[in-house]
């Protein structure tokens, strides 16, 4: 009886995506398309939050239409996957540790030898000195953010999506890969879209940390160009061979490229798979890709990868684009959200 007197409002958070508009959407698509699984964001009856699995199906109950919903609690499995998130990024840290050390020791040294000539200066020359300090407060500032920017990314948050312009933090991710990237690894950027999706800023960075440092792996022994471009594109089933459907629609498209040794046929099925990994013992606990994977699935993305021996690696990831941040269309998930191999990209940085 308590049960029957609520409503949409009374079980969801009333948070953007989790509003009684967007679950009417979601029991119109149960309706009209076929079953639906979703992720909500619930509310208990003591007022706390909590993640369920919703599915829901249409179907005839005493010969009326109905819409049947079974809920599931699943707060300790994004409990799991939190902890995951958290140690994958902490191994991505352990890995660009030298990179970041290198340029923080290149940042110290300027700082000390500009002191050195301020003091020197500091009795006969004024606007010398007064030069010398501006270069110290500049590496000092330059050291602040690359000491933001890393704890930004370690740090544990809990993982809520508003929109976000992908460019921004396309830009600042690879703002710090390049402490950690050799020389020998050329990097090419074109960032063409400006254009706002639903998501996690943090797990976003984190899909481009992995997937730019996983090329950087790629081609270590012998050097070669990452590519990295960011554009907008409509997506049809017809346009990408594909595992499980596509919701047609706009998406933005990241792609990350390289020029590295690339794999078979026989890697690539695996490289989604937990703990899988083709790195050397210390070097790597292969939680990465799986992580990205499970990110992706999560913002109702999906992720294309394209790869053969000698010839490199090409990932495309697709996250569908918000036109209006204030009426944020809801997209169900079926199935898995990869599909391996396909076509050649025709254009490559």
């Amino acid at each position: 009886g308590e049960a029957l007197k609520l409503n949409v409002n009374d079980l969801s958070s009333l948070e953007p995506p989790y509003t009684q508009d967007v679950a009417m959407s979601f029991i119109e698509m149960a309706i009209n398309e076929g079953p639906q699984i979703i992720e909500w964001h619930a509310r208990r009856k003591n007022g706390e939050l909590y993640w369920v699995e919703e599915a829901l199906k249409s179907t005839e109950i005493g010969g009326l239409g109905r819409v049947l919903a079974v809920t599931r609690d699943i707060s300790y499995r994004k409990q799991i996957e939190k902890e995951l998130h958290q140690a994958q990024k902490m191994e991505a840290i352990g890995t660009l540790a030298g990179g970041i050390a290198h340029d923080f020791n290149n940042i110290l040294t300027a700082i000390n030898g500009y002191s050195e000539l301020a003091k020197l200066n500091l009795n006969s020359d004024i606007q010398q000195t007064e030069k010398n300090l501006d270069k110290v407060l500049q590496g000092s500032a330059r050291a602040r953010d690359l000491v933001k920017q890393i704890l930004t990314f370690s740090r544990m948050t809990e993982h809520e999506k508003q929109p976000s312009q992908l460019s921004f933090i396309v830009k600042e991710a690879l703002n710090l890969l390049r402490a950690s990237i050799p020389t020998t690894i050329e990097i090419k950027q074109k960032i063409e879209s400006q254009s706002v999706v639903l998501a996690d800023p943090t797990q976003i960075h984190q899909i481009v940390m992995n997937l730019c440092t996983n090329a950087y792996h790629a081609m270590r022994d012998k050097g070669g160009t990452l590519g990295i471009w960011l554009k907008d594109v409509d997506v049809s089933q017809e346009m990408i061979i594909t595992e499980s459907e596509v919701i047609p629609g706009t998406y933005i498209q990241l792609e990350v490229s390289d020029t590295g040794c690339g794999m078979d046929d026989k890697t690539k099925r695996k490289i989604f798979e937990p703990y899988f990994t083709t790195k050397d013992f210390g070097e790597g606990t292969g939680l990465g890709l799986a992580v990205v994977f499970g990110i992706i699935e999560s913002h109702n993305g999906y992720i294309n990868v394209y790869s053969e021996i000698g010839q490199g690696t090409t990932v495309h990831v697709y996250l569908p684009i918000i036109e209006n941040e204030t009426n944020i269309t809801p997209l169900n998930k079926k199935g898995k959200r990869v599909f391996l191999g396909g076509k050649k990209p025709a254009k490559k940085l």
